[in-house]
């Protein structure tokens, strides 16, 4: 994760980034200076950032919660997980689409008992059992949220991974294309260009 925001971190202007090996400087290139490559360090600021941090015994949440100077991280967004069994099932019993889903494939769609709540909406792929390979069905209401909150918590990770991380334990039949769909305003601030 810190990688990953280190690489979304600003350069400097007038420098274009290597981005290929026949960008990069041939061997019997010398550099003159190192004012050309950015570093966090220029900032005063940011090496009393690092130097806190380094110090601190908090724990790096809150510690970025705490100080305002941690890199370039967007906002610490603090949302509620909207998966939780008695939401799902509360949504699941109101929505229409799902219940349809049910009835025209009873062999993909069951109910299942989960930690003590009862009629728990799941889904399992034809061909695999039901008691292995079950997954629970996010309801229509819940899946643009569910997609958020993990989006979040993944570290603002791409489409694959959003997608390997939720469909892992949870399924819709539109999740794929949703979270294809899906755009973070911080991410589409902070995205390098190129893939």
């Amino acid at each position: 994760m810190i990688a990953d925001t280190l690489s979304r971190l600003g350069r400097k202007k007038d420098i274009t980034p290597i981005v290929g090996k026949n960008d990069a400087p041939s061997k019997d290139t010398q550099i003159d200076s190192l004012d050309n490559f950015f570093s966090t360090f220029d900032e005063e600021e940011m090496v009393e950032c690092f130097n806190s941090v380094l110090s601190t015994e908090n724990n790096l949440l809150q510690f970025v919660e705490e100080h305002d100077c941690f890199l370039n991280l967007a906002a610490i967004e603090k949302e509620e997980n909207p998966l939780n069994l008695e939401s799902i099932k509360e949504n699941q019993d109101a929505d229409e689409e799902l219940q349809k889903l049910r009835d025209k494939h009873p062999d993909r769609y069951f109910i299942k008992e989960i930690n003590q709540t009862q009629d728990v909406f799941c889904y399992v792929k034809p061909g695999k059992d039901k008691d292995e390979y079950w997954k629970i069905v996010i309801p229509t209401k819940l899946l643009m949220p569910t997609i958020k909150w993990y989006h979040i918590v993944t570290g603002h990770s791409g489409w694959n991974r959003l997608y390997m991380t939720i469909g892992a334990r949870y399924y819709h039949p539109a999740l794929k294309t949703e979270v294809r769909r899906f755009r973070c305003d911080a991410c589409q601030k902070h995205k390098l260009p190129g893939k």
